[in-house]
Parts: C-alpha cells; structure tokens; sequence
C-alpha cells in the first residue's frame, strides 16, 4: 500500500520547485526586456564651454553644442548663470555662440551651465565655475548675423566690452577677416575697426553668404607700446548648399539634365531628384558629389522611360549633416517643370567618303518637333572636350515625312568626336542625337 502522506510532501515539493521556476523565468524575461530598452537611448548632445572671461560686473562666454543624434526637445537648449542668491538664464541654439549676462556683483562666485532637456529633465551638459573680479582687458560679448537685401551678402553685429580700471590701453583695436571654404592657410587681409570707449557695436557689412567663417580678435596697445590680444572668435555664416539643376534635352520619351554644384565641406552630402507626373513620383534618383577636380564640368542625369506629351516635374533636394550642429538635414534646391515632345520616328544612313561624311535622315513628326539636322565637332584632350566646327541644315517635306541631307569635312588632324542629330530652330533643349563618330590617335 502506497503511504498517501508521502506523495503529499512530493507533491508539495513539486509544486514549490514550478513556482521557483516561474518566478525564474518571469525575472529573466524582465532582465532582457530592460537591457532592450536602455541600448536604445540616443546618446547626449556634446557641449562645450569652450571660453569663459570674468571682469569686476560681466562673465562673457563662447560656447558650441552639437547634437548628432537629435536627443533634445526643441527649445529646451539654456545657458544659465547662476549662484545661491542669484539665477540667469537665455535660449540658445545648436552650434557655436557668444554671449555675456552684465550687472553682476563685484568678487562674487558664479556657476556657468549648458542645460538641455532629452525628456528626463534639464541636464547639466556643461558646467564652470568662476568669479567676478576687476581686472583689465576686453571680450567679444556677442555678434548677431543680420540678413541683407542680398541672399548672397549679410551683414553681423559684433559687441565689444572694453574693461581699463587703471588706464593701461592707450589704444583698442578690432581686426576682422573672411576666411572663404576652398581657401587654405591665413586670410590675405585683416580690416582694422578702432574702438572707443567701454562699450562699442561694429557692423560687418557685405560678408559673403557662402560657408565663410570670420576671423575677428581684439588687440590693445599698452602705454609702453607693447601690443597685447585680448580675445578672438571665429564666427560661421549658416551653412550652405548652392546646386543648380539645367534641364538641358528633352525628347517624346527622356529628359536630360546636368547638375552644377559648388565645393562643400560635408561627407554625407546627397542630391536627391524626384521626378512626379499627375502627383504621383514614378522614378527617384539619389546622386553623389562629384570630386573637387571635376566640379566645373558638372554631373550628366537622364530620366527615360517617359510617356508622350506628358507634364512632369523634377524636385530637387539635398540631405547632409550640419557640420557645426551634427544635425541631419534636408533643403528642397529646385522644381523644374516640362512637357515631353510628341511621338517621332526616324532612319538615317551615313556614308564615309574620301574627304566628307554624308548624312541621309529620314523623320517622320507628327508634332513638328524638329526643323534642322545638325552636327557638332568637338576636339578631344587633356582638359576635355571643346566644339570647334558644327553646321546645320533644314528638312525638306515629302509626304507625311521629312527629309534631310547633311555633309561635312572629315579631314581634321585631331583627335574629335563628332554629334549628329537634329533639333528644333527655337527651343534650345529640343533636340535628339542620334549618331556619334569618334576618332582617336
């Protein structure tokens, strides 16, 4: 007979290993699950209070910030001045700045902050210490970039702080200077600003707009003609794409494009081109830079497969990282509107002479799309291509058809590549090669 009081006491000692089991999996379930989540919040921003100057009433700063991954709440950016009986506080954005908080208490103690909030609250994200005291020298307090009747020029206000207790400066003096992207070493010239009294705004005027940075540093002349730098800034006009898009052919069923575009200091710069018909896209097209020797000549872009007699636009955006805030961002460049050219066909055939090529072109085009066949020469060498001879000649209509006959020289003692095609007599992107003749040496 089976003692029942034992299989009780199994049982029990079964049942409370599942229950640990249980707990067990229940607590490694949670564990995973947590891990999870924290590998997914986005790192924090880098901020920097890069410089920081105390005078016997004023603490000017410069100070950058970035953020790559874009962990901060809009607006949520400070500095903050503050210590246990006073509190200073003022927006700032992405990137680098100036500023200064005056009016302050003599030999005091000051905590500078960056505060930003990733939605846990402000975060400390940068801290200084320091205290008012009376002491010589001048600060770059701020600058504020005013935008001019020109997209190509604006102008700055810089401010300037001077502090001479003892009457050491027989002279205060602001340079400035553009420094353009593509240039390399020092600016060629600095322009002297004289400055006088305690306090003094300078207007920049006519900074060009494109990516150029402005040097500016304050020097005093001592009373024993000592020459002394008192502060500097660089300051960076707002960063700038500039790309044009030509819309250079157009034919019943293609469009051809070339894409220009100015040196950029980026690495993940992306020209994007969406091609709609009827608000619907039907093709996209992502295109690289082109390297910085070969910028001038510009990019080649076609779109084929199109329909007919048909509306299209082509938008033309760009995607790359800000360099100065590390912020992915995106600005629409262009939209270029046409119509495709009606339907056409055609047969040629060329015949190679002694001294001359001859052209024979049959078109048949309903929507009278072409009048003249013409054929371009272009000499071929080390920095490209040049035309150097072309000629044209109109068609002739014979039935539902048109016909043409095209002869030229082919005795030029160089390397050439000659185009033949035909084209319209006024719209200078109607046209429609249809035949290329390369001579190499």
């Amino acid at each position: 007979m089976r003692d029942t009081n034992k299989i009780k006491i199994n049982q029990n000692k079964k049942s409370r290993i599942q229950i640990l089991r249980s707990w067990m999996t229940s607590f490694a379930v949670t564990v995973t699950a947590a891990i999870v989540v924290i590998t997914t919040i986005p790192a924090s921003p880098i901020a920097s209070i890069e410089q920081v100057q105390a005078f016997e009433n004023v603490i000017s700063y410069q100070i950058s910030v970035t953020d790559e991954e874009q962990a901060l709440y809009p607006d949520s950016l400070k500095i903050v001045l503050e210590n246990q009986f006073e509190y200073y506080e003022r927006p700032i954005d992405l990137g680098s700045s100036a500023g200064s908080f005056g009016d302050l208490n003599p030999r005091t103690q000051y905590t500078l902050r960056i505060i930003g909030n990733k939605g846990f609250g402000n975060e400390n994200l940068d801290t200084v210490s320091i205290s008012t005291r009376p002491l010589s020298g001048a600060t770059i307090s701020g600058y504020r970039m005013i935008e001019g009747l020109e997209v190509y020029y604006i102008d700055y206000e810089i401010d300037v702080l001077v502090f001479d207790p003892n009457l050491n400066y027989e002279q205060v003096i602001m340079y400035y200077a553009f420094i353009y992207e593509e240039e390399q070493g020092q600016p060629l010239e600095y322009i002297p600003v004289e400055i006088f009294g305690d306090a003094q705004t300078v207007l920049l005027e006519g900074v060009p707009n494109f990516n150029t940075t402005i040097h500016v540093y304050l020097e005093a002349t001592l009373l024993n003609q000592e020459i002394v730098r008192l502060d500097e800034i660089y300051i960076h006009t707002p960063f700038s794409i500039e790309a044009s898009l030509y819309l250079d052919q157009i034919t019943d069923r293609s469009a051809g494009f070339t894409l220009y575009q100015s040196y950029i200091e980026t690495d993940d710069l992306i020209y994007t081109l969406e091609l709609q018909t009827n608000g619907k896209t039907v093709q996209t097209k992502s295109v690289s830079p082109a390297p910085p020797d070969s910028m001038h000549s510009g990019i080649s872009i076609e779109f084929s497969q199109l329909k007919p007699e048909t509306d299209y636009s082509l938008a033309f955006s760009a995607t790359y990282t800000n360099p100065y805030t590390l912020v992915k961002e995106k600005i629409e460049l262009d939209l270029l509107e046409w119509r495709t050219l009606g339907s056409f066909t055609y047969t040629y055939t060329i015949e190679e002479l002694q001294d001359t090529y001859q052209v024979d072109v049959s078109l048949t085009d309903p929507s009278h799309n072409f009048q003249i066949v013409y054929y371009y020469v272009y000499e071929q060498n080390e920095f490209g291509e040049f035309m150097v001879y072309s000629g044209t000649v109109g068609f002739t209509p014979q039935g539902d058809s048109k016909t043409a006959t095209l002869t030229f020289q082919k005795n030029w003692n160089l390397p050439y590549r000659i185009e033949i095609g035909f084209r319209s007599q006024s719209t200078f992107n109607h046209y429609y090669s249809f035949h290329q003749i390369i001579r190499e040496e």
